[in-house]
């Protein structure tokens, strides 16, 4: 039973940090070094888009609502439920984990944020011509621009988009606890390293 508990505390912690580097994108960039105009009128535009306020309500959206929904995804799965009724004893334990994992990702997105602007300057240099950046900047400055911008990442946290978050976390957990135990028996039917003769 343990073992198993393991296993599903391993992948809310993988779930925590997934959700901490959610805005992170994959794709190459179009331009290894930007010049000084785009570079300038990347940061013009980072402070519309992300200014301090904005920052701060990602954190809290990240490690709030989001935060939330995934947790009741874990918390909602038939193996995570089965363990909490075989042992009460656990339900608070796991609990307390998440708290500290919450107050950690918390943490780690706040001292990280300053990285993360100075990412987003070069990347968004990168992509976007100077002129592109600044009819952008012009844009979320209008009222339009600025409700998108302070309502635009709430819609992770709307009631639809949470339900459908925990319907996809309940899936993942249920298959991720059939796969590690294909993966544990695997590795325990690998046959003994034969040992190297010793030396004479």
């Amino acid at each position: 039973m343990r073992s198993v508990f393991s296993r599903l505390l391993l992948a809310a912690t993988l779930s925590f940090a997934t959700l901490s580097v959610a805005t992170a994108q994959t794709a190459p960039a179009p331009a290894a070094n930007p010049g000084p105009d785009r570079l300038t009128a990347a940061t013009a535009l980072l402070a519309v888009v992300m200014p301090p306020a904005m920052q701060a309500r990602l954190i809290d959206q990240t490690t709030g609502a989001m935060m939330s929904s995934v947790v009741q995804g874990i918390t909602s799965t038939p193996q995570m439920q089965a363990k909490f009724a075989q042992d009460p004893r656990l339900k608070p334990i796991f609990d307390r984990y998440l708290t500290r994992q919450q107050a950690m990702t918390r943490g780690l997105m706040e001292s990280n944020m300053p990285g993360m602007i100075s990412a987003m300057t070069r990347a968004y240099a990168r992509r976007f011509t100077a002129a592109q950046m600044k009819e952008a900047g012009r844009f979320f400055a209008t009222p339009t621009g600025q409700a998108y911008i302070l309502e635009g990442p709430g819609v992770m946290s709307d009631p639809d988009v949470a339900a459908w978050m925990r319907t996809v976390m309940s899936a993942a957990m249920a298959k991720a606890s059939a796969d590690s135990a294909t993966f544990a028996a695997e590795l325990k039917a690998l046959p003994p390293i034969e040992k190297p003769p010793a030396a004479k």
